[in-house]
């Protein structure tokens, strides 16, 4: 289930793993980019390919934790076939995924002190 969208209606955006384009992406360590997803053998079968939104240009890069575990990825796609995206642009999306996993940790670690506050402060007040 996708988490951020831009251009698509959230209707078409939430969907299940077992058919979601990003399913080609987690298991792995590198990029999975597909320039024209109808002639790729992982994509061609989609229903997103095949159907609505039409998805033909995909590349998602895995979202992995501090610990090595793939919580999901970060994707870019669109209804035109593109050519493979340049060393550049690849570099920027593995950097931007790098941010939103040093966002995740940091709000995971946030949510972990919280209780622990909590928990000290009533503990405080009964004294």
């Amino acid at each position: 289930m996708g988490k951020s969208c831009y251009g698509l209606p959230v209707r078409q955006f939430e969907t299940a793993r077992e058919i979601a384009l990003c399913a080609q992406t987690i298991p792995g360590d590198e990029p999975a980019v597909a320039c024209d997803a109808r002639k790729d053998d992982r994509f061609r079968s989609n229903t997103f390919v095949t159907g609505e939104p039409h998805i033909r240009f995909y590349v998602g890069v895995p979202l992995t934790s501090a610990e090595g575990f793939r919580l999901g990825s970060l994707c870019v796609f669109g209804p035109e076939p593109r050519p493979s995206p340049d060393p550049g642009k690849m570099e920027a999306l593995q950097q931007i995924a790098s941010e939103v996993m040093e966002q995740l940790e940091a709000s995971k670690a946030r949510n972990q002190t919280e209780p622990a506050k909590s928990s000290f402060a009533s503990t405080r007040a009964g004294a």
